[in-house]
């Protein structure tokens, strides 16, 4: 069951229309860097994307299409969440929603805002539902200490479990502007960096092969963006775990190449497609874009 009581009657329009999204009325600026949270990857999408960042951030939320409605946090319990969050990171005032589009991964999403600025961002899920919030905040803590960092990581704020197990944490927002797919990043320098910094993070599993290394798990356009007049970032280490020494970058390749609506130009390291042919084939059961899954499954076949 969906709680709202800790939201306190705020309201919100649904972005896009009946989306994802739920942008807090009476925001600019923060109604501007909530719609900047999409991930969009594709041209069109990330056109429209970037165009409505610009359009909330000159005339508020109440200009986007849709009708006003109550914020839902999509989490029972969600009140213990956000107490805990303002005892981290002090008062906020709007809160920016969106829904987790893997079912395995229910929970909520927060933007927190504080006079229209972004102070945090808050991952919540129930325990036992698959999320990784504990892997991510040990990688967000290990990763945001490292000087010359070849990529921004988010700094973790705070985070741990509420009295009604509700696994949380809160994290540095992203700068409060549209961002794009890093197509062009120095990917081997920064799965290098991964790979060295994340062995205190993450624990390999019983029967991990010896030769397998640190990574993030998902390295992907989604989740590796340039940000608009700044830097470079990387987040949502949610399946960072162990892997073949080759698997963050063959993910890189194929998932570069399908959103592109090509195949991958070089020779993927095998023990590493073997590995992604195992886990996207696993995924397709509960795909939430299966047309992208299966497309990843062929590029990932011989």
């Amino acid at each position: 069951m969906s709680n709202t009581s800790a939201l306190g009657g705020m309201l919100i329009v649904r972005y896009p229309p009946n989306g994802r999204l739920q942008v807090p009325l009476g925001t600019r600026r923060g109604a501007s860097a909530a719609v900047a949270t999409s991930m969009a990857c594709k041209r069109a999408p990330l056109a429209l994307h970037h165009g409505a960042s610009l359009y909330t951030w000159l005339f508020g939320a109440r200009a986007l299409p849709g009708r006003p409605a109550p914020a839902d946090a999509g989490l029972e319990h969600a009140e213990e969440v956000f107490a805990a969050c303002r005892d981290a990171v002090g008062a906020f005032d709007a809160v920016a929603l969106v829904t987790r589009r893997q079912e395995e991964r229910s929970g909520m999403l927060a933007l927190l805002l504080r006079d229209d600025e972004p102070v945090a961002f808050v991952k919540a899920a129930p325990q036992g539902s698959g999320h990784g919030l504990e892997v991510e905040r040990a990688c967000l803590s290990a990763l945001s200490a490292q000087r010359d960092a070849p990529v921004l990581v988010p700094a973790p704020l705070g985070g741990g479990m509420t009295a009604s197990n509700i696994a949380w944490t809160a994290m540095q927002p992203l700068p409060p502007r549209p961002h794009r797919p890093a197509w062009r990043a120095p990917v081997s320098t920064v799965i290098a960096w991964l790979q060295e910094h994340l062995r205190g993070a993450v624990t390999p599993q019983t029967g991990t092969p010896i030769h397998w290394h640190p990574m993030h798990g998902d390295f992907a356009p989604w989740n590796l963006r340039r940000v608009f007049r700044g830097p470079m970032v990387l987040f949502d280490f949610e399946d960072a775990g162990f892997g073949p020494p080759e698997a963050d970058r063959t993910y890189w390749k194929v998932t570069s190449a399908v959103l592109r609506g090509d195949r991958p130009s070089s020779v993927l390291d095998g023990e590493s497609r073997d590995y992604w042919r195992t886990v996207v084939a696993a995924r397709l059961e509960r795909a939430v874009d299966p047309d992208l899954d299966q497309r990843l499954l062929a590029a990932f076949t011989p």
